[in-house]
C-alpha cells in the first residue's frame, strides 16, 4: 500500500495554479466544484480524484 500525502498534493496544485495564474475560483469552475471544496483539496483536507487531477493537468 502506498502512503499518500494529500497536503503535498494540495501544495503541488497551488504551485501550478500560481505558475499558470489561476485563482481558486477559476480552477473550481473548471472542475465543476465549489471554491470551498477546491480550498479543502489545496489544504490537503479532501482527496482529489484522478479525473480532477487530469483536468488540472491540462489547464
Amino acid at each position: 500500500m502506498y502512503a499518500v500525502d494529500f497536503e503535498q498534493i494540495g501544495a503541488n496544485i497551488q504551485k501550478q495554479m500560481e505558475r499558470k495564474g489561476l485563482a481558486r475560483q477559476m480552477l473550481a469552475d473548471a472542475l465543476g466544484i465549489s471554491k470551498a471544496v477546491m480550498s479543502k483539496i489545496i489544504q490537503g483536507n479532501k482527496v482529489v480524484n484522478v479525473n480532477e487531477l487530469a483536468k488540472i493537468a491540462f489547464l
